[in-house]
């Protein structure tokens, strides 16, 4: 199975931008085969031709992150020493390649994108200490003009509050993931709960929110410059598990928060867009029933593409039966259905009021209606698309 990140563009007018596709998946402890990387353009007529490799296939890559705040996507391709690959959306080209310093001693914990005022859009990397070291947050400086060897430097924990958790992309072990755990204060201030330590964060959430909650617990599943989200979950001690679950929304501009009861375990697979949160149905299956049962499971791809993972063996695989995608709005609390949809489907980016959004092989445009998200048109189909989980415009 090999999977190459792809970035699918589609002319959509003459005064209009660009729209490009990201497809791929991180090499996990589930997925031992590596992944190659690779830019797409596809144009008005919907052809697809090579712009330039990213990430050769037999490094493959560990994480990738993507940030419309900073207008930057990150992947870090393995290796002995990994290699940080920076791609830029204005240009819609990789703008910087810098391998990593190594940090005898210590473990990379976490790592994210964040638009740092006055400094700009870094890469940022939490390295917890071994034994007796201390934790480090080791930044990276996205900008292009700044050389390799003068982008590393260790940066000041109040970074962190600018970090751009974009979510969990993909379904059944495909895609990536940038969501990390946090805490409640007295107050309702979220914490970064990171090892050892806790970082202030300039979030919080009304303690009315969390009246209910005994033992709460929660997850950050997405933060931009217009909301953030938060996975909130009311554990037993005992069991251990949750005996409720809300995704709790606030919108930045107000500090207005709604919030929905999920879908079991949906957090798993939240994504935040401008002020809109796409949640993905999920629930275990116990047994596994075949996926070609499940209702919106109408479509299947029983062949390997040309540049991608087998999407439908990773589904047959997986233990997880994934339903509808919804969108949640965080300024009015509606929440929305992507309709006439596939179960193998997800939201890519949302952008003055329109969706893109993938459906097997097939990349389509929809616009937000109060009955849901209505399809408008298809913008490109072929083979790399069952691996598409990212999108965004060029200017």
């Amino acid at each position: 199975m090999r999977t190459l990140i792809v970035f699918v563009a589609c002319a959509l007018g003459a005064a209009q931008a660009q729209i490009y596709f990201i497809t791929g998946s991180v090499t996990s402890e589930k997925l031992t085969t590596t992944f190659g990387s690779s830019l797409y353009y596809a144009g008005e007529n919907g052809s697809v031709r090579l712009v330039e490799g990213l990430v050769e296939e037999s490094a493959g890559t560990s994480w990738i992150g993507i940030s419309h705040d900073a207008r930057k996507a990150v992947l870090v391709a393995r290796g002995a020493q990994p290699v940080i690959v920076v791609v830029d959306f204005d240009s819609a080209r990789v703008s910087k390649r810098c391998p990593v310093p190594a940090a005898p001693g210590m473990t990379l914990a976490a790592q994210w994108i964040a638009g740092i005022p006055n400094d700009g859009a870094y890469y940022l990397q939490y390295l917890a200490g071994l034994g007796s070291n201390p934790g480090l947050l080791r930044g990276m400086s996205l900008d292009a003009s700044v050389p390799c060897d003068a982008s590393f430097a260790a940066r000041r924990r109040e970074d962190l509050r600018f970090t751009a958790t974009h979510g969990k992309t993909g379904l059944a072990d495909l895609g990536s993931s940038d969501q990390y755990e946090v805490r409640f204060g007295m107050d309702g201030r979220l914490m970064a709960a990171l090892p050892r330590e806790e970082v202030p964060l300039d979030l919080r959430v009304p303690k009315m929110f969390l009246e209910d909650f005994a033992h709460p617990q929660a997850v950050m599943v997405a933060n931009n410059r217009q909301a953030f989200a938060v996975y909130a979950m009311d554990v037993d001690p005992q069991t251990r598990q949750p005996k409720r679950q809300d995704l709790i929304g606030c919108l930045k501009s107000s500090g207005r928060c709604t919030s929905v009861p999920l879908f079991l375990h949906s957090f798993l697979w939240s994504r935040g867009f401008e002020n809109y949160i796409a949640i993905k149905e999920a629930e275990p299956r116990k047994p596994p029933p075949p996926v070609n049962k499940d209702a919106t499971f109408s479509e299947r791809i029983t062949t390997p593409g040309a540049m991608g993972a087998l999407v439908d063996a990773r589904m047959d695989a997986t233990r997880w039966s994934f339903g509808l995608t919804l969108l949640f709005n965080t300024e009015t609390g509606q929440v929305h259905k992507v309709l006439g949809q596939n179960a193998d489907s997800e939201i890519l980016l949302i952008q003055n009021g329109t969706v893109y959004y993938r459906g097997v092989d097939a990349i389509h445009e929809g616009a937000i209606t109060a009955d849901g998200v209505k399809y408008k048109r298809t913008l490109a189909k072929a083979d790399v698309i069952q691996n598409a989980h990212w999108a965004f415009s060029s200017r």
